[in-house]
């Protein structure tokens, strides 16, 4: 490791100016040292943001290149990594966080409850976007809310929540789970999706007129499945969003929205 070998001796008036360029000589290549920086290289751009209290930020430039056993920590692209001692790995990073609640009821008009727009090169070409909705829905008798997931305004997947006749759905919870990746290139995508209510209203007669998700067996709690291939080009902006719509307007056919998450890795 490189050290300082700062004089702990000040100038006086038998310093002489031989000294003192010694002395800068000995700093500057100290200090190149120390940042592994070659000497009588220009830098056009601080590599610390310092005030008074000390130090508040570090400015990394793009590095274009996975860190490695030279290079412990890098910025790469919008992401962060370090290299473990066998491979690089992502530092998961917040995307996204909403606590506002959005609400949706007595409409046959199709209204997402949730929309971002994915900057550019975000995904890159093997980076994760992870979405967590939550919130509580009502279903009135056999109504039915179609859930869709669209990535750069086309359709990826869709669900759909049916209701019951014998037993309605009032203010139970519902989770949807989104997982975009990347699929080897930047205009190559996938989509996994999940959804799960609170519990599944079971037909009191004993029939099978269930309340739930509605899936090829009959209604169920949860369900889940990959999309078809996506093919945006990710090095433009691109819109996620998760839009529903309900097959009759009433009062309690409605669905709140009221907490998203959202990861990148």
């Amino acid at each position: 490791m490189a050290q300082l070998k700062i004089s702990p001796s000040r100038m006086n008036d038998s310093t002489l100016v031989a000294d003192v360029d010694d002395g800068v000589v000995d700093l500057e290549q100290d200090l190149a040292a120390i940042f592994g920086i070659p000497q009588n290289t220009v830098i056009s751009a601080a590599l610390f943001e310092v005030v008074a209290a000390g130090l508040k930020s570090l400015l990394l430039q793009d590095a274009a290149a996975v860190p490695d056993a030279g290079h412990n920590f890098r910025r790469n692209g919008k992401g962060l990594q370090f290299y473990d001692g066998t491979k690089a790995q992502d530092i998961v990073q917040a995307f996204d966080k909403d606590r506002s609640a959005v609400a949706v009821e007595n409409t046959v008009v199709p209204t997402n409850i949730y929309s971002i727009t994915v900057p550019a090169n975000t995904l890159g070409t093997d980076h994760v976007l992870e979405f967590d909705i939550y919130g509580f829905y009502s279903l009135l008798g056999l109504a039915e809310m179609l859930i869709e997931f669209l990535f750069g305004g086309t359709v990826a997947a869709s669900i759909i929540v049916v209701g019951s006749s014998t037993e309605g759905v009032l203010d139970d919870f519902i989770a949807l789970k989104a997982t975009l990746f990347v699929d080897g290139a930047t205009d190559a995508q996938k989509m996994y999706i999940r959804g799960e209510v609170g519990n599944i209203k079971l037909d009191p007669s004993g029939g099978t007129n269930h309340a739930g998700f509605r899936v090829a067996d009959g209604p169920t709690s949860d369900v889940s499945h990959w999309t078809a291939a996506l093919t945006k080009d990710s090095t433009s902006g691109q819109i996620f969003s998760v839009r529903v719509t309900f097959s009759a307007a009433a009062p309690t056919n409605r669905i709140t929205r009221e907490t998203v998450f959202a990861r990148r890795m």
